[in-house]
């Protein structure tokens, strides 16, 4: 069944790729005639000022209802397209203004388009006494091509830093090592402000623990991106948006907490802009620290090239990761006519980082007798820094819809570890025999260089938008091993490196969607341009790489009436490999452990198919199959030696994954609002890697996520969370299933702008798991324990006065910043 699947799945993709372009360009022609029309204008305020989020209601004439409605933008115009031949009357609504309507608006052959104008809102003057506003935007939001977590909502979430925060969300679990995956699937694609982070799994974290909860509005979980996102990424995109007051005059928020898990953790930080007519100039600045513990225990069965017992190896570790970040933001607005906002802006992150391993491993023969033991000790100290700047121009060219918008991003990443290593040798009665001392010195840079340029206009019942991007990577990375002799460092060249990789990337895309009768669909295809080169100059090698790869994706809703939908994706997507997973330097981790990259690492291709039903946009059903060539994962391999290991990132033939969702998210009374996300999924792998055989088929793995919120007052909420995961293969590795259970509560003081609140995660400390790896000669038992029982108390305060509008910012850096690690 798997084998005919997928070959249909080829088969539909190598026609789709080849028709794709065919179809797009009779749509863009034929559907020109469609008979609709558009109603345009534009609101303004009586000080002439734009009205941005008001909402526009456009109702048949005949029996009052809402035919369409749509939202005012940044510079106060509004455009409702797809209108059908009839007459209609137009209402607009915002808080804090009279309503205001206009009548006798008709659509024909003779009025294609039609202009309002400018409609002035004038200020509601009437006294409403106390107003209790009861609505609330729920902590998540299903949507069918993304799930929204609205992270300030979140009780839960208040005090914890950002990637504890990403360990909460439906789908998505962080590993001990930071690595972020969605639906059971590695390769997350993670944005911050539309920015993909350039970072290592481990780099990540750490940027992530420096970043406070408190300063993300939202996060949007995109599992299938369309053609218009850079094709890498096939675990999906998660984007983090941080917060961006957006109101009239000064407005801010301050904020701190204090959290106590193994070790006090604490964080504050600040929101601050002013906002005229002109320009909005908005800054912002975060102090986080963190400190925590992860244990682990290993035992390393090792075997000969027959299968005979060879010897054994126990290992215990204790690591404690110290982080101290600060995040400013600064970045201005420029409205430069009603039309035309151009955003400059610029972040950064200035972080130090302390991590100390202390672990010690007995080694015994093939009798289980101890023959020797050794103690690693390791103490890696960075103070890596990044910033980011950014210029965004966007251009509505007129009120029909048609717009234009510009990017161009520089990025630039710097960390620097020093690495200090201490291995002590004791024979088989604990005496101390030995003592080796050596240097790991690194230095990593890396320049990202992005432009991208898009448009889109309506066409027909539904819109056109193409667009360019070109980006330009370079990632140096100088590692320099010493070892000490006589007190004093000597260099060892043969375990240094120095690698230089080149990355040149062009893409264009273009994405039609139609609405006909009651089918919309989107067809879109990217093609993406690679030019790569990795310079190893201790060995004086080079890889070199030019290809052009092809990336159709087909979206299809069906609205069977108001309350049943289904939808369809078809998507092709790509990973190429993260620039420090080709580097060919072989890093300890371990007394008896190694990480060493790979330049001849192979891109990724995955295609992905996803049948959804939707009810009453609260329930949500989902089948999903996905194969991807070229699987790229990392693997453990046994060093000639017998007694070290050495991971190394490497290609798996095929993966395939199939996958069964159910969504339940509904707010079911006043006082009580349920997000319920219960999966089952399968994985299997098969291939080669040198001389490993894998040929695992999976096991099921359920997981079930549930967060529950309770309106107990106008001023107190309460918050409960639950997650479970069942036992799951991946790759070689089975790892066990756990649970996690949290709450909260939050109570708003000083008039409602302000709020405590007083959560705690993980309260039976039920995260810690056991897995099993199964390598050539090779079997690993892990026990994993985690710092992840934390309670925090937090405080939020906020300012100002002003109507908040929504606006973000889109840059040109995406999927390369996701694979530049900085390191491993």
């Amino acid at each position: 069944m798997r084998v005919v699947i997928e070959k249909i799945t080829r088969s539909l993709m190598q026609w789709y790729t080849g028709a794709t372009l065919l179809v797009l360009l009779l749509t863009a022609t034929g559907l020109q005639a469609q008979t609709t029309g558009s109603i345009t204008g534009s609101l303004v305020s009586e000080q002439n000022a734009a009205v941005i989020n008001a909402t526009i209601l456009l109702r048949n004439t005949s029996d009052s209802g809402i035919y369409k409605t749509t939202l005012s933008n940044e510079q106060g115009l509004f455009s409702i397209e797809g209108v059908k031949d009839g007459n209609y009357f137009l209402e607009v609504n915002l808080i804090g203004f009279e309503k205001i309507s206009r009548t006798g608006i008709q659509v024909s052959s003779a009025t294609r388009t039609t202009n309002l104008g400018v409609l002035t809102l004038r200020t509601a003057t009437k006294n409403l006494g106390e107003v209790v506003v009861k609505g609330q935007t729920p902590f998540i939001e299903r949507k069918l091509d993304k799930t929204v977590v609205n992270v300030e909502n979140s009780i839960i979430g208040a005090g914890s830093t950002a990637l504890e925060m990403m360990d909460k969300l439906p789908g998505v679990v962080v590993s001990p090592n930071g690595q972020i995956q969605l639906n059971g699937k590695s390769n997350v694609n993670v944005f911050i402000d539309g920015k993909a982070t350039f970072l290592s799994s481990e780099d990540l974290a750490n940027l992530l623990r420096g970043t406070s909860s408190s300063s993300i509005q939202k996060i949007e979980i995109m599992a299938k991106p369309s053609a218009k996102f850079d094709a890498g990424g096939s675990g999906g995109v998660i984007n983090i948006i941080r917060k961006k007051n957006k109101k009239e005059g000064w407005n801010g928020t301050v904020n701190g907490s204090y959290g106590q898990g193994g070790y006090p953790r604490y964080n504050g930080g600040f929101n601050m802009s002013y906002k005229n007519k002109d320009y909005n100039l908005f800054v912002s600045g975060t102090y986080v620290k963190t400190q925590n513990f992860f244990k682990r225990g290993i035992v390393s069965d090792i075997f000969n090239g027959d299968n005979t017992f060879l010897l054994q190896q126990v290992s215990n570790s204790n690591t404690i990761t110290t982080t101290k970040t600060f995040t400013p933001l600064v970045g201005i607005d420029l409205y430069l006519s009603k039309r035309t906002t151009l955003t400059v802006s610029g972040t950064g992150a200035l972080q130090t980082n302390n991590v100390r391993l202390m672990a010690n491993t007995d080694e015994k023969d093939a009798q289980y007798v101890k023959t020797n033991r050794l103690d690693f000790n390791s103490l890696n100290k960075s103070k890596p820094y990044n910033y980011n700047a950014s210029a965004h121009l966007a251009h509505q060219i007129d009120t029909t819809g048609k717009e234009f918008s510009a990017d161009l991003d520089y990025a630039h990443y710097y960390s620097d570890p020093r690495q200090n290593i201490i291995n002590n040798y004791f024979d088989a009665n604990d005496k101390f025999t030995n003592q080796e001392l050596s240097l790991l010195d690194g230095n990593r840079k890396l320049d990202i260089y992005a432009a991208k340029a898009d448009y889109s206009q309506p066409l027909g019942n539904g819109h056109l938008e193409f667009g360019w991007k070109s980006s330009y990577v370079r990632a140096v990375n100088d590692n320099k091993f010493f070892n000490n002799e006589s007190g004093h460092n000597e260099l060892d060249s043969s375990q240094s490196d120095y690698t230089i990789n080149n990355e040149n990337i062009n893409a264009l895309y273009v994405n039609v969607d139609q609405q006909i009768k009651k089918f919309t669909i989107q067809l879109g295809l990217r093609g993406e341009h690679t030019w790569s080169t990795v310079e190893q100059h201790y060995i004086n090698a080079e890889v070199k790489r030019n290809y052009v790869q092809l990336f159709p994706s087909l979206f299809v809703d069906y609205k069977i009436n108001d309350q049943n939908i289904l939808n369809l994706k078809v998507t092709r997507r790509t990973d190429r490999a993260a620039y420090a997973d080709m580097i060919p330097f072989r890093r300890p981790l371990s007394a008896t452990t190694y990480f060493k990259g790979n330049p001849n690492l192979r891109p990724q291709v995955v295609l992905g198919n996803e049948f959804t039903y939707a009810y009453k946009d609260a329930l949500f059903v989902t089948l999903a199959y996905e194969h991807t060539r070229n699987y790229i994962t990392t693997l453990a391999f046994l060093d000639d030696n017998k007694q070290t290991v050495t991971r190394i990132p490497s290609n798996v033939n095929k993966a395939e994954v199939w996958e069964l969702d159910i969504i339940y998210s509904k707010k079911l009374t006043s006082w009580l609002a349920t997000n319920n996300t219960f999966a089952i999924f399968n994985q299997s792998f098969k291939g080669t890697a040198k001389d490993f055989v894998l040929d695992n088929n999976g096991t099921p793995t359920v997981m079930f996520n549930s967060n529950n919120s309770f309106f107990i007052t106008s001023k107190l909420s309460a918050e409960v969370a639950f997650r479970y995961m069942s036992q799951r293969k991946m790759v070689a590795e089975t790892y066990d299933g756990y649970y996690s259970v949290g709450a909260g509560l939050k109570y708003l003081v000083l008039a409602n702008r302000g709020n405590i609140a007083l959560n705690a995660s993980n309260i039976f400390n039920s995260e810690n798991r056991n897995s099993v790896d199964h390598y050539q000669n090779l079997n690993q038992y892990w026990d994993l324990m985690f710092d992840t029982r934390v309670v925090t108390l937090s405080f939020t305060y906020r300012f100002g006065r002003g109507k908040a509008s929504s606006k973000r910012i889109n840059t040109a850096s995406e999927d390369e910043k996701k694979r530049t690690k900085v390191s491993n």
